[in-house]
């Protein structure tokens, strides 16, 4: 059997990076599909944490606004969870696909350092230049880490 891996997020979802994973695994013999969808929890922090700290607005749109944003972060996941699912179901590709909440490099990692994939797609982050530069890549990290470890094809998509 041929695993891949295929790991999105709420901000690191790519439909080229599912496009890439769907044409590699009909290249190959018998693949299996695994896809990790991470809820980065941080991320959804950060968003609580920025709005409560805009004082003008009072907690009562405060509460209104995480709510609906909340709600909103919600519907998105399922429906990017559907799309996967359905697409590599057409595809007609054995697959798993499931989630974890946690931060995205320490769920690819534990993924990776238990599960024997010979090819893992990430997507390329939305981070500019000078932010890659400064605070370095933490996709280029975990790819350097899931070659190391798992000796892994490791593929970063756009």
């Amino acid at each position: 059997m041929y695993t891949l891996l295929a790991v999105f997020s709420m901000t690191r979802y790519s439909s080229v990076l599912l496009d890439r994973v769907i044409a590699k695994a009909k290249e190959v013999r018998d693949p299996h599909i695994t896809v990790l969808y991470v809820t980065e929890k941080k991320d959804l922090e950060k968003l609580k944490e920025r709005a409560a700290n805009q004082g003008f607005l009072g907690t009562f749109p405060v509460d209104r606004i995480m709510h609906s944003v909340l709600d909103e972060h919600e519907k998105l996941r399922l429906e990017r969870l559907a799309e996967i699912q359905r697409r590599l179901d057409e595809a007609g590709i054995p697959n798993k696909v499931y989630e974890r909440q946690g931060e995205y490099s320490d769920c690819v990692i534990r993924e990776v350092e238990h599960v024997p994939y010979d090819s893992v797609f990430l997507p390329k982050p939305c981070r500019s230049f000078l932010e890659r530069l400064f605070l370095g890549s933490e996709i280029k990290r975990v790819a350097e880490y899931t070659r190391k470890a798992s000796k892994s094809e490791v593929n970063i998509v756009e």
